[in-house]
């Protein structure tokens, strides 16, 4: 195994004692990660989270949503969304595809991050409008 921060042999990067190295998965320049870069995103280098191919997020994906791959926040089950879980309270936890981590080992993924945030948004309701306030 090799190590993903400082390239030696024999260690993760979890495990690694060298200082950490941030590098920006949009132009692999170190010290900064992609939501942060300066230069324009890169639509190649974008991974969808829903179908695994290249080149578009899932937001944008063209195939249905593999609904295998979400894990519920409450109950710990794929499958479904934490909002449509009918067993709350099971003992869920937060190391899978979720709306709120945006899943994997794919850490500093700002295409994960936008796509999550617009999925939260979807299911916003609209306070808008008035109602029962306080």
């Amino acid at each position: 195994m090799t190590c993903n921060n400082c390239g030696e042999e024999g260690h993760r990067r979890v495990d690694c004692t060298n200082p950490r190295k941030i590098i920006c998965n949009n132009c692999d320049e170190e010290g900064h990660v992609g939501r942060d870069c300066p230069k324009p995103r890169d639509p190649a280098r974008v991974k969808c989270r829903n179908c695994d191919e290249m080149g578009h997020s899932a937001k944008e994906c063209p195939k249905p949503r593999d609904m295998s791959r979400i894990k519920c926040n409450e109950c710990g089950e794929m499958g479904h969304w934490s909002r449509n879980c009918t067993n709350k309270g099971a003992g869920g936890d937060d190391d899978g595809f979720n709306a709120t981590s945006g899943g994997g080992a794919d850490y500093g993924s700002a295409p994960a991050v936008d796509t999550t945030q617009q999925l939260w948004k979807q299911d916003e309701p609209d306070i808008s409008s008035g109602g029962g306030g306080w």
